[in-house]
């Protein structure tokens, strides 16, 4: 260790209260400290000292600059580094002709507060240089406590770059893998210094490496894992002593505590998660009104605020659906039906916003995406991953109702089959509104076969919302499977021995009643089209203007016609 004692530690001990008037060289170091109010003291300074003095020589020629340049011509002679003036028995602040010349001179001047005697300073420098080994162990220890500290506080990835960039008099930035500023301190050059660490890294340097020199800045760099995702941490200083002293410690430390605190956030995840979906499951099975506001209370942890209206949503992946299987199952005739959930794990909690960012894609785990966008976004959310009895995998979510939840159902379409229920504003109509996320979970399943059958290979862009359905949508969606299947057949039967009758009938409703567009659809003349819907009308007994055969009629059509409007790009039924 060099004998010299680091000013800005000095600076940095709180207990003695000093105020810095002018900052000097950020790399002062001094050998020792000596007091005196002698007019001109450095005959009696050991070279690299500091002075302590009450100013004295100063009563009554505060703004003497002939003598202040004097003063401190003699002290430069003798080599004093700093100059510590006393508050109380002489001045109650610094006179002016001295802070006016130190200033000009760039030579350190702080002030002692009264409640602080000279020996404590001179005890402090003069243990400090005697005590070469012990001393670095104690700055470790401070400096190792202050990070520490930082952890505790609310936003403890912020805390802990602030305390870098501070620690080093410099600047300090976490960055992620494409160069995105997750956190950053003081007035660095952050994108340049990003920039030549990735420069460095395609010339073959790994792990700490060389420091690099950027303008004024001595820059040291480690990589670090936060939550997860491979980062880069850099500390930057003006003053390369520091660094020399302290760099590699700061980033070891550093990169310890980010690796413990994604430790203890994945344990405080299982945790958050098994309580949430305890939560959610007693929710899902119904709760009495008197213990409603117990259950927001509890709410609270996981982002909800209470009494705010919430929505259930129902979804499966999308090679489920693909698959044709799975619960709510779609029967002939635009029938869904429902399986009862059986097993549940998992589900998104809160945690702190730090800095990463989560983007849907080429996932493994798509689920696991959707959990860490809600948590980072904000989302209240309560998220279940369950398999029905036949074995078909969904997620069951429990979300307040705001803009940030149409922004998840914006990424979760790109991997799962959505259904949303309708706003529901008390916690005991959570079961009724997983019944109709289920519903909408349904429909939306109909729609990506309806448009698989047109033989568009992609799925629908958009989230099934319960109560942007139309009626008949939403009564089919509803109804006994096989009951709706029997009775559409009885209503059809006749219909189902002329085959071109059904195509031409389905024709007809598609394109919104139009005699000609139907023509033109099934490449007929427009009589052509009359006489086969007077052919309709006498199979079916009654008059295609007779509001109650035509409902029966496009009910029983209904999975029919959906597949035309889709082939023909139409807004319609089931699109």
């Amino acid at each position: 260790m060099s004998s010299r004692f680091p000013l800005a530690d000095l600076i940095e001990d709180a207990s003695l209260g000093l105020t810095v008037i002018v900052p000097g060289r950020p790399d002062v170091g001094l050998r020792s400290a000596h007091a005196s109010d002698l007019e001109y003291p450095g005959d009696h300074a050991e070279q690299g000292s500091a002075l302590l003095t009450y100013g004295a020589p100063f009563l009554g020629r505060e703004g003497d600059s002939r003598y202040a340049n004097a003063l401190l011509d003699d002290l430069e002679r003798a080599r004093v580094e700093a100059v510590f003036l006393g508050l109380g028995p002489h001045h109650t602040s610094v006179p002016r002709a001295l802070e006016s010349v130190a200033r000009h001179r760039n030579l350190p001047l702080l002030t002692v507060p009264p409640t602080v005697p000279f020996y404590r300073l001179e005890n402090v420098i003069n243990e400090a240089r005697l005590s070469a080994d012990s001393y670095p162990l104690k700055r470790s220890l401070r400096i190792t406590n202050q990070l520490l500290d930082s952890m505790s506080g609310e936003h403890p990835l912020k805390s802990l770059i602030a305390t870098l960039g501070w620690s080093c008099r410099g600047s300090a930035a976490l960055y992620d893998e494409s160069g995105t500023l997750l956190e950053s301190t003081g007035e660095g050059p952050t994108r340049l210094i990003f920039t030549e660490i990735m420069a460095r890294a395609r010339g073959g340097a790994t792990g700490a490496g060389p420091r690099l020199r950027i303008g004024r800045w001595e820059v040291m760099s480690r990589s670090v894992v936060v939550r997860g995702q491979a980062c880069t941490l850099a500390v930057a200083s003006r003053n390369e002593t520091i660094l020399d002293d302290i760099g590699d410690m700061l980033l070891d430390t550093a990169q310890r505590l980010l690796a413990a605190m994604t430790g203890l956030n994945q344990a405080a995840l299982v945790q958050q998660q098994h309580e949430s979906n305890q939560l959610l499951t007693a929710l899902q099975d119904g709760i009495l009104p008197a213990r409603e506001q117990r259950y927001w209370e509890r709410l609270k942890a996981f982002r909800f605020e209470p009494y705010r209206p919430l929505r259930a949503v129902w979804a499966s992946p999308l090679e489920a659906g693909r698959a044709g299987g799975g619960a709510g199952g779609a029967a002939p005739g635009g029938v869904l039906g429902t399986t009862a959930p059986v097993a549940s794990s998992g589900t998104a909690g809160p945690d702190d916003a730090g800095a990463a960012r989560a983007t849907l894609g080429a996932v493994v785990d798509p689920v696991t995406e959707l959990r860490t966008r809600a948590r980072y976004s904000g989302l209240g959310m309560l998220l279940i991953e369950e398999v029905a009895a036949d074995s078909t995998p969904r997620v069951l979510v429990l979300a307040s109702d705001t803009a940030l939840l149409r922004d998840w159902l914006a990424a979760a379409v790109a991997t799962h089959v959505v259904g949303v229920s309708e706003p529901l504003h008390s916690l005991v109509d959570v079961p009724r509104a997983f019944h109709e996320a289920q519903t909408a979970w349904g429909i939306a399943r109909q729609r990506l076969r309806t448009r698989r059958a047109a033989g568009f290979a992609l799925p629908g862009d958009q989230a099934v919302w319960l109560d942007e359905v139309d009626l008949s949508t939403w009564l089919l969606a509803r109804a006994d499977p096989h009951g709706l299947s029997q009775r559409a057949a009885r209503q059809l039967a006749e219909l189902d021995q002329h085959e071109y009758l059904r195509e031409t009938l389905t024709a007809y409703f598609a394109l919104d009643l139009e005699v000609a567009a139907c023509a033109a659809h099934l490449f007929v003349h427009p009589n052509t089209v009359r006489y086969r819907l007077k052919r309709c009308e006498e199979v079916l007994g009654g008059s295609l203007h007779e509001p109650v055969l035509v409902s029966n009629v496009y009910l029983a059509l209904y999975d029919d016609i959906a597949e035309v409007v889709a082939r023909l790009g139409r807004p319609g039924p089931s699109l």
